[in-house]
């Protein structure tokens, strides 16, 4: 009777622990997008930078700052998939003689399914990786005199 009480406490906890690991990557994409408006305007205001050295470190500080807020925002720094394997490797030893393991290990398995794929990453977290790109085109057109627009219309009518 022990063994199955202590099962179901072990079982207990680390379901709660799924699900707050589940809510943290959701937090994380929140974040995400959420920052990823900030990036935009920051950007936005990179390009009223005059002075094209300037605007370079205008473009450094702000890519320093969005890294900087994301890192403040996150609870635990380790990615995601060192913590899945942390958890895998948790409910296994814990649960080696329990009926709870399979149960946990195919709720993890849907977790990563669910929330750690790359489709639903970029599901999730489109602001962000919106922004991203417009401030890895306004580098490119910092230093290289990228020039988008020419570049979508050869890219799309083959016109150039």
């Amino acid at each position: 009777m022990g063994l199955d009480r202590a099962a179901l406490l072990a079982n207990k906890k680390i379901k709660a622990r799924l699900l707050s690991f589940e809510k943290e990557i959701d937090d994380y994409r929140d974040a995400l997008n959420t920052e990823g408006v900030w990036l935009f305007l920051s950007t936005l205001g990179c390009w009223g930078v005059t002075n094209q050295n300037l605007q370079f470190f205008a473009f450094i500080i702000t890519i320093i700052l969005f890294f900087n807020r994301i890192r403040l925002k996150l609870s635990d720094m380790r990615l995601f998939i060192i913590r899945v394997k942390e958890i895998e490797e948790l409910i296994t030893s814990v649960l080696r003689f329990s009926d709870f393991k399979k149960e946990r290990l195919d709720d993890l398995a849907k977790i990563k399914k669910e929330k750690l794929s790359l489709f639903t990453h970029v599901k999730a977290v489109p602001i962000y990786l919106i922004c991203y790109v417009f401030l890895l085109l306004s580098f490119l057109n910092l230093f290289f005199d990228f020039d988008l627009l020419s570049w979508l219309v050869v890219q799309s009518y083959g016109i150039g």
